[in-house]
């Protein structure tokens, strides 16, 4: 009887730890996204190469090709017409997670200025990203607007 009771504690245990370290894991993610989205949608023609080293520090090797490549298409527009944006990032949620992978959609609003436009912009984006756990860190696997 005993023995039993022992093994029912155990189990009850690991099974709450486990659930306690996917909680983390979803926050962590979370967390993640949001600071990576507002990187991901800011700009600014006076400081490009700072903006992307945020982005390219917190990317998997799949996405640093493709922001670069990117980020290198689009630099001579954005320092011709001064372009600078700022992104707010209004509400985020998780898709799906593991402990190694999360998807997370975020409704996200890019601000954006330039010398062609007589006003700001706002585009009111939606986001999907994917990170993936590299050690204690996540790093965006791929980000898609939809």
């Amino acid at each position: 009887m005993l023995a039993a009771l022992v093994v029912a504690l155990v189990v009850t245990s690991l099974r709450l730890a486990n659930r306690d370290a996917a909680v983390s894991s979803r926050s962590s993610a979370l967390a993640a996204a949001r600071t990576y989205a507002g990187e991901v949608a800011s700009y600014d023609y006076r400081a490009l190469a700072q903006g992307q080293d945020a982005v390219l520090r917190h990317a998997a090797p799949s996405f640093k090709q493709q922001f670069a490549a990117r980020s290198r298409s689009l630099e001579p527009l954005v320092l011709q017409y001064h372009g600078m944006a700022t992104a707010d990032v209004l509400q985020a949620g998780i898709l799906q997670a593991t402990g190694a992978r999360a998807t997370v959609v975020l409704f996200v609003n890019q601000t954006v200025t330039s010398a062609r436009l007589r006003q700001p912009q706002v585009n009111h984006d939606r986001m999907v990203m994917t990170l993936t756990r590299s050690g204690s860190e996540w790093l965006i696997s791929q980000v898609s607007l939809v």
